[in-house]
């Protein structure tokens, strides 16, 4: 423990330490609140213009339409969706009024999309919607797996393991599944960015607790040692994954606070 001690103590001396972690805080910052700055949300004013909402309050408008759903996604949940749709529809056609959609379809359209999809594939979004029995949706998760397994025979026909390997992550799936608004659609992405770039910086940080007696010439002399070897390459390992797991868990928790905020 002595000797990880040692080896903490002169990462953190550093300068370079000090930089790469500014740098490595700084782009969580940074990448955070760009995930806020482009959150979009098209809401409809009062006299039923469109108006596009940006930043937090893109965010604050979409959690507030959407709250009312948030939860499991329950196949009478589906089910009562696709009744609000059709009877949308029913009345007014293609030719909805921006009133009636912003109050009636456009919090649903999320699952308006899967319920297409599922049952349809896609096509003919407004039509299919239309034709799809509001009972059927009852069985909607029985038919996710069998459309998933359909498409997978079509897209992998000479490939039985991969249809299998597929088929088996999907029965891990836990279902109903669970709705909550509030992440952006980039955020995801935003946050891949995020770790591939402290993978570098932390390769920056570490990268002298294994180069720096090479540099010197010591490491002759270290490994003529009792634990020389094996023990300390293990301590320099742990020493490189501690500093590894504090900048990711700081980083990190950084981003999550931000766009959560």
């Amino acid at each position: 423990m002595r000797i990880m001690f040692l080896e903490l103590k002169r990462v953190i001396k550093s300068p370079m330490t000090w930089i790469s972690a500014t740098i490595a805080i700084a782009l969580s910052v940074v990448i955070s609140f760009a995930v806020i700055s482009y959150s979009r949300y098209v809401d409809v004013d009062k006299n039923g213009n469109k108006v596009l909402v940006t930043g937090r309050a893109a965010i604050r408008t979409g959690k507030r339409a959407m709250k009312p759903y948030e939860g499991p996604l329950s196949e009478q949940k589906l089910q009562q969706v696709l009744k609000t749709y059709q009877t949308v529809y029913k009345k007014y056609g293609k030719d909805i009024p921006i009133d009636v959609y912003r109050e009636k379809l456009l919090p649903i359209n999320s699952f308006l999309d899967m319920i297409s999809e599922v049952y349809s594939g896609g096509i003919n979004y407004f039509e299919s919607l239309n034709k799809i029995k509001p009972e059927d949706i009852i069985n909607f998760y029985k038919q996710r797996s069998e459309m998933l397994k359909t498409q997978l025979e079509a897209k992998y026909p000479n490939n039985a393991d991969a249809q299998k390997e597929v088929m088996a992550l999907n029965q891990k799936v836990k279902t109903p599944f669970i709705f909550y608004q509030g992440y952006t659609g980039d955020a995801a992405d935003n946050l891949a960015i995020l770790i591939s770039l402290l993978v570098l910086i932390c390769a920056v940080i570490v990268s002298p607790i294994f180069s720096a007696e090479y540099q010197n010439g010591s490491d002759d002399i270290l490994r003529c040692t009792k634990y020389g070897k094996t023990r300390l390459a293990a301590t320099k390992l742990c020493a490189s994954l501690f500093i590894v797991f504090a900048m990711f868990t700081i980083c990190i928790s950084i981003f999550v606070l931000i766009v959560n905020s």
